[in-house]
């Protein structure tokens, strides 16, 4: 290989290397939960060697030995490449920016980072190492902040209270309805009540549409779905027919359940962020509740 063939290879290394550095740190930073300045460190680095390696790609381009309508036309092509590569590669970089203030609380670091767009929600993240950190699921979060008060940052704290008061909140609104007050619940829920209506519903599902509760006669029905949130009905398997109980206590897209062996029924619930709640009943799935790990051996 002679000095010119070389030299294009070492440009042609130089314009592809830093896209595949930049897709690898993208992909490497969804996997891993780095520390907020290691992940923006990371992402800024890496788009400015991109955009670097496209000017320097270009220049070089024109400044090559090619025919003058080989350069224009080739010119043409990276410029046309290099915009719609790099503002692709800035979109994904503002999704990948972590966007975070940090927090200490009893002697640890923790993290409280936005996101979400339109809507806003918020993820707490425990810093595990100088670079990486562990996400915190409401179970967590809620036994881990027992004292508010201990947060001096009047926005982390406020964040932080409702978080827990939402997880709070959802015990007692997701009770079966002929137990609560009939004025509190919603126009769906009043629909839902007339028993002509639920079987219509239940009519139009086969037994194979539930997600069956190993070793019992129980199961979960997905009824609706929308965005994030997936309804489900809690039922019962007889006689070849599916039998409404309630409506399930959460609407996260994922569910396992378990009969314990002293009857108690028990489902975990895990939403699109990773975030796992639990719920019991003692009742045959009529009523619901929160429970914790440390709360049951």
């Amino acid at each position: 290989m002679n000095y010119k063939n070389k030299k294009y290879l070492f440009y042609i290394e130089i314009y592809l290397l830093p896209i595949v550095f930049f897709c690898g740190v993208i992909k490497i930073i969804h996997e891993i939960n780095f520390v907020p300045i290691f992940n923006n460190a990371a992402i800024i680095f890496s788009f400015l060697l991109l955009l670097i390696s496209q000017i320097f790609s270009i220049f070089k381009f024109i400044e090559s030995e090619f025919k003058s309508y080989i350069k224009v036309i080739g010119t043409i092509i990276l410029i046309t490449i290099a915009i719609l590569g790099l503002w692709a590669s800035f979109i994904i970089s503002i999704f990948s920016y972590c966007n975070s203030f940090s927090i200490n609380y009893e002697n640890k670091r923790y993290y409280i980072e936005t996101d979400g767009f339109p809507d806003i929600y918020y993820n707490v993240y425990e810093k595990n190492n100088l670079i990486t950190m562990r996400k915190l699921n409401e179970e967590e979060i809620i036994y881990t902040f027992k004292n508010l008060n201990k947060i001096e940052d009047k926005d982390a704290r406020d964040i932080i209270k409702n978080i827990t008061d939402k997880s709070d909140g959802e015990d007692k609104i997701w009770q079966n309805s002929k137990h609560i007050n009939s004025s509190s619940n919603s126009i769906a829920n009043q629909e839902f009540e007339n028993g002509k209506k639920r079987e219509e519903i239940l009519n139009n599902f086969e037994i194979s549409d539930v997600k069956k509760i190993q070793n019992s006669s129980y199961g979960l029905i997905e009824v609706d779905h929308a965005m994030a949130r997936t309804f489900w009905n809690f039922v019962k398997i007889k006689g070849g027919k599916i039998i409404f109980i309630s409506e399930a206590p959460d609407t996260s897209p994922s569910v396992d359940g378990e009969v314990t062996e002293k009857g108690e029924i028990r489902l975990i619930f895990t939403d699109i962020n990773g975030n796992v709640n639990k719920y019991k009943s003692t009742d045959g799935g009529y009523n619901w509740s929160r429970y914790y790990s440390n709360e049951i051996k």
